[in-house]
């Protein structure tokens, strides 16, 4: 992998998400330092997962990430990993209250989807 080109696209993929190094490394579960070694090309052993979810957290396609592509936007299709990951990224930002209210959301769409099957 070029660490140049990955270097630059974290950095600009970041810079276009309004995101701080910060929010990053705490999406990711890394510490600041770390995302910055990453965008800085600073890193010796450039791990995959990693590149992967700062990908999913930068909301870009990680094989432009990594740079084997020039497609930067995410494939459409999502995994269970990544729904559950999207799902969480939105509910930091609602109250307590609104996650509940999601929460119950998902219940009754769960419900109903048995419902569903059992006609």
């Amino acid at each position: 992998m070029d660490q140049e080109k990955i270097a630059e696209r974290i950095r600009l993929a970041r810079k276009d998400a309004g995101m701080t190094l910060q929010e990053i490394a705490t999406a990711i579960g890394v510490t600041k330092s770390t995302v910055q070694r990453y965008e800085q090309g600073r890193i010796e052993n450039v791990k995959q997962p990693v590149l992967e979810a700062m990908a999913r957290a930068l909301d870009v396609n990680p094989e432009w990430l990594m740079g084997r592509s020039d497609r930067r936007e995410p494939e459409n299709e999502i995994g269970f990993d990544d729904f559950t990951y999207a799902l969480h990224r939105e509910a930091q930002a609602l109250t307590e209250e609104n996650r509940n209210k999601l929460l119950e959301m998902a219940r009754i769409f769960r419900a109903a989807q048995q419902a569903d099957r059992n006609k």
